[in-house]
């Protein structure tokens, strides 16, 4: 049931779906540059015996993580308002999903489901966006990749987040009483 009903949500709305997924990609942008910052070798000065770190590698490093971290803040605030904008949307036709059967535990677990198409896509051409980035404007002539499952982990963890964030105003929404939102349709 969560399922049909989130992904009508997302049939619906096909726009916000976009919207949502081109935040998530440039949240994966970062992420993908990031993680290919964090794969490269670390790079020093050997003195004779006394091996100086990189300076400026070591700042490069907190200034994308900084980056990053604003923006996974931006993309929270941004899930949240979609999530919430989406369920004030289908308060009607989910109210008549509750009034047929389904649970205020469905009815969130379809609001988060609705979000995963959006954040799926969003990770899938973000992070390899963030590697092309990352490559073109990078000084060095050869670059490390970082493992493949650093940026499969990256894809799943940026996916579950959403819908773990999602589920935070589809909470509220779904425990509104379904009697009020239909009355007030049909007067």
């Amino acid at each position: 049931m969560p399922l049909l009903l989130g992904f009508r949500l997302v049939a619906r709305r096909p726009a916000r779906a976009v919207l949502n997924a081109t935040g998530i990609a440039t949240v994966g942008i970062a992420v993908g540059a990031a993680l290919i910052l964090r794969a490269q070798p670390p790079h020093g000065y050997d003195l004779g015996g006394i091996t100086l770190v990189n300076l400026r590698d070591d700042q490069t490093e907190r200034a994308v993580l900084a980056v990053t971290a604003a923006l996974l803040a931006l993309a929270v605030v941004n899930t949240i308002i979609i999530t919430w904008t989406t369920a004030r949307d289908a308060r009607r036709s989910l109210a008549v999903a509750r009034a047929f059967g389904a649970t205020p535990g469905q009815v969130t677990a379809a609001l988060a489901v609705a979000q995963i198409p959006s954040a799926l896509g969003g990770a899938i051409f973000g992070l390899p966006l963030g590697l092309l980035l990352h490559r073109t404007v990078s000084a060095g002539p050869t670059l490390t990749s970082p493992p493949a499952w650093w940026l499969a982990a990256a894809g799943a963890g940026l996916t579950l987040s959403v819908a773990a964030i999602a589920t935070i105003p589809a909470v509220f929404d779904a425990r509104v009483p379904v009697t009020p939102v239909l009355k007030a349709e049909t007067a």
